[in-house]
């Protein structure tokens, strides 16, 4: 996780508040995860130990930076803050929803409609 800040920090995220609230989807929880990420996972410096993990190896966002997106443990659970996440707590369709899902990758260059702190936002990560 400390690599993929480093990477945020590189590329530029930036965080917009969105004109409205924001949603989920259908759930689809993991009943083993406690819904929080202290402790990241070890990001993989390799090709090799990024494919073994079921990573996706290679230039990542505007900036090229080739780096390991892992699929995340929590994909899918329903979420209403990004620290609920090992990636990031996606908004759905539905503007006026105050809860998400995390994002199924680690990594999430674009931008995209996230929950953080119950309330619909925009992060923009290049």
């Amino acid at each position: 996780m400390a690599a993929v800040v480093a990477v945020m920090l590189l590329i530029g995220g930036c965080i917009v508040p969105a004109a409205t609230p924001a949603p989920p989807s259908a759930p689809s929880a993991s009943p083993t995860l406690s819904g929080h990420f202290p402790t990241p996972r070890p990001q993989p410096t390799s090709e090799q130990e990024c494919v073994q993990q079921g990573g996706q190896w290679g230039p990542q966002g505007k900036a090229g930076l080739v780096v390991c997106n892992l699929p995340t443990l929590d994909a899918g659970q329903v979420c209403t803050d990004v620290s609920q996440c090992e990636g990031t707590c996606l908004a759905g369709d539905d503007l006026a929803a105050t809860a998400g899902q995390c994002s199924p990758y680690t990594l999430n260059f674009g931008c995209h409609a996230i929950i953080e702190n119950g309330e619909r936002m925009t992060l923009c990560v290049d």
